[in-house]
Order: C-alpha cells, then sequence, then structure tokens
C-alpha cells in the first residue's frame, strides 16, 4: 500500500510540475527546447566500474535464544561480513521524448570475488566471539536502474541542466560459493580447523522506488562537471542461502532502504563523441526482517520474526565513452 501511494503521490508530482512549467514556459524556451536536433535525440555510454563492496548480515536472537537466556530480545548472535570486489561492465543508456521529458537506464554487472567471515555469540557469556570461519567468496553482482525525467533547468547550447526523476532501482548480490573454508575460533579458543566440503551460498536482493535529480554544469567549450542522486525510500530486500554443512537453506524478506550518488567530469571529444570519469556509489540497508528455514536433511521448516537485517556498499572509479546521435 505505501509503495502505491508513493508512486501516486510521485506520478502527481509530476504532471503537476509539467502543467505549471507549460504555463509559466516562455515562447523562446519553449521554441529552443522542442527544436532540438533530431541527431541529438540519443546519448548512449559504454564502460568499465571498479568497485569496493561489502554486504553484511547480522542475525539476532530468536525465541529459542532468548527462552533459553542465552541471549536477550535485540541481541546479536551470529554475523556474516562479505568484501565482494567487483571489476564490472556498465552501459547507460538515454533518449530525449518530447518537450522537457527524457528517459534513460543504467545496468552494470560483472563477477566478485573476496571473503567472508562467519562469526558467533552467546551473548549470556563473556569472552567475545565464540566461533569465527573464514572462507574464499565468489559470485557476481548485477545492479540496475530505469528513469524519467521531467527537465526543471535548460541551458541552451548543452550548457547545463537540472531533471528531478521517477524510475526503478534492483541491486544482487550473488554469492555462489562459500569455500576453502578454516575455523579460527571454537568454543572461544584459537583453533585452525579446515572445514573440508564446504561450499554454501547466499544470495541478496534490493528493489524498488526510486527518486532523484541529475545536473550538469559547462566549465570551459569541452568540459563539463555531472552529478547525481537517488534516494529508494522502499524496497524490497531479499535473501536466499543454502548452507551445504549445517543441513539448512532458506529465505528472508525484510524492508529497506538505499541511495546513490555518482559525480563525473564529462570531455568532449566532438560533438558525438564524448568520455567521461566519475566516482558512483550506492548504499543499502534493511530493517529487521523474517527467516524461513528448512532443515532439508530432516524435514523440518520454521519462520523466525524479526532476527534479521543486512548492510551493503559498493563504490568505485568508472570510465566511459559516450556516442551522441
Amino acid at each position: 500500500m505505501k509503495k502505491v501511494i508513493l508512486i501516486l503521490l510521485c506520478l502527481g508530482f509530476f504532471c503537476s510540475g509539467a502543467l505549471a512549467q507549460e504555463i509559466t514556459a516562455s515562447t523562446e524556451v519553449t521554441s529552443r527546447e522542442i527544436t532540438v536536433p533530431a541527431k541529438q535525440r540519443f546519448n548512449i555510454g559504454a564502460g568499465y566500474w571498479y568497485t569496493w563492496a561489502k554486504m553484511d548480515m547480522k542475525l539476532l536472537a530468536d525465541t529459542a535464544w532468548i527462552n533459553s537466556g542465552l541471549a536477550n530480545k535485540g541481541d546479536k548472535v551470529s554475523e556474516l561480513d562479505n568484501d565482494l570486489d567487483s571489476g564490472m561492465v556498465i552501459v547507460n543508456a538515454e533518449a530525449w521524448i518530447w518537450w522537457r521529458l527524457y528517459v534513460d537506464g543504467f545496468i552494470g554487472w560483472g563477477n566478485c570475488d573476496g571473503s567472508h567471515e562467519d562469526s558467533d555469540w552467546i551473548p549470556a557469556m563473556s569472552g567475545g566471539k565464540w566461533s569465527l570461519s573464514k572462507s574464499d567468496a565468489s559470485g557476481d553482482v548485477v545492479t540496475l536502474n530505469a528513469n524519467g525525467y521531467l527537465r526543471i533547468i535548460d541551458e541552451p547550447e548543452d550548457k547545463g541542466y537540472l531533471d528531478f526523476s521517477l524510475g526503478y532501482f534492483y541491486y544482487k548480490d550473488d554469492i555462489e560459493h562459500i569455500k576453502n573454508t578454516r575455523v579460527e575460533i571454537y568454543n572461544w579458543g584459537a583453533v585452525n580447523i579446515p572445514l573440508s566440503g564446504h561450499d554454501s551460498s547466499d544470495r541478496y536482493t534490493f528493489d524498488g522506488l526510486r527518486l532523484g535529480a541529475r545536473g550538469k554544469i559547462r566549465i570551459i567549450d569541452r568540459l563539463a562537471l555531472k552529478g547525481s542522486i537517488g534516494v529508494c525510500p522502499w524496497l524490497d530486500v531479499k535473501k536466499k542461502w543454502y548452507w551445504n554443512l549445517a543441513g539448512h537453506k532458506g529465505t528472508g524478506d525484510a524492508d529497506g532502504t538505499a541511495f546513490d550518488v555518482d559525480v563525473s567530469v564529462e570531455f568532449k571529444i566532438t560533438k558525438n563523441i564524448i568520455i567521461e570519469a566519475g566516482y558512483k556509489y550506492i548504499n543499502l540497508n534493511s530493517d529487521d526482517g523474517d527467516l524461513h528455514w528448512d532443515y532439508y536433511n530432516s524435514g523440518l521448516t520454521e519462520t523466525d520474526k524479526n532476527v534479521w537485517n543486512v548492510e551493503g556498499h559498493r563504490g568505485g572509479f568508472y570510465g566511459m565513452g559516450r556516442l551522441k546521435f
């Protein structure tokens, strides 16, 4: 229901903004915008984004922990920390539709490699971590967004602009292999025990409404600064895991939020060929959500309410070439 309300509010904003701009726009501005050359209708770019990333999940005490006296409500009993750096191919395509309306789409994808740490605590007993294991982690990452833009400020001769946007956001970290595992702490003591045969998986996805703005200002004839920001106030967050040695798998769901920032420098080689370099960052968070466990060896299932949350980051520098026509 909240998603529907947000969408209706945003659509109302766009419609009212467009109507106000149409009523107040001068003849000069309207004429300039309607006669944008057809050969500049599209802007397509492709490049490479090297990213540093984390995706960390916390598991909170469930009813069994609380009833046993080993933890209080809200205590952290386990944490999964994933470092998932990735070199990603990125593609962006933009089109001018009509008047002050634009659309664009962005996608980035690549393989991720890094490390996974699994830490456990027994909150009622002192002594720090009860256990700690470290593993290699590998998989893939995908992020995309698609947006419609309303141009609020439009300077002539490509000197600058300011747009507000409404769109869709999606992000996925799919850790397909957690393996080469060694236990370094067990029963509060230091050990060095390999876990032979360990090969598990863990996936996190975020998707929902994106509200944003972007702008550009030309510094000199060939050089311009660009920036964009997006806010996702209501996301569906999903988790899916398989832990082969522990004999369980399952899914999780929660509500979440995200924001993204992009700043770049654009250099115009010719009227149609542009190169761009910048920094892009994504921040992801969830509220406490539910976990649905499937102990597949015994056939038992259970659901725990409000026992997990996740926090993620991905950021890094990128470069891309663009073609305008």
